[in-house]
């Protein structure tokens, strides 16, 4: 850390990561990879960023969904430029884009162990997720 940046709460920035100026991270957002977050970037909640990008706003940064069943994962979607193709979703441990995490949406129930009722409800929220995800990567920023 460097410059007024602050880490608080049970909030974590590992590995290769950097939190400098006056970025903030704070409640249980983990930073981590080759990160760095600078200038007034601010990220909280259950955010999850592991990436090699540089955060200087915090309008990079969205969390869609906090604990998603079945696994009670994070749902966070990184900016890492201006065009629509220029993102990271990151739910849970895995991370891609938009059109590939809905590729992987029909392929998780058939690993999940429930029964069909609940299968369905559970890959309804998931598509919840990739429309939101879509919507924000389609936005002018």
């Amino acid at each position: 850390m460097t410059g007024s940046a602050v880490v608080s709460s049970f909030a974590r920035v590992f590995s290769d990561a950097r939190v400098r100026a006056r970025a903030k991270v704070q409640d249980r957002a983990r930073i981590f990879g080759t990160t760095i977050l600078a200038g007034a970037v601010r990220v909280g909640g259950n955010a999850e960023i592991c990436a090699d990008v540089t955060l200087t706003d915090t309008k990079n940064v969205t969390t869609i969904g906090d604990y998603l069943e079945p696994f009670y994962e994070s749902v966070t979607l990184i900016h890492t430029g201006d065009g629509p193709d220029d993102h990271l979703l990151r739910v849970g441990l895995w991370q891609g884009t938009v059109d590939e995490f809905a590729a992987r949406i029909e392929e998780l129930p058939a690993s999940w162990s429930a029964n069909g009722t609940q299968r369905r409800t559970w890959r309804a929220e998931y598509k919840k997720i990739e429309k939101a995800a879509r919507a924000l990567t389609s936005r002018p920023r």
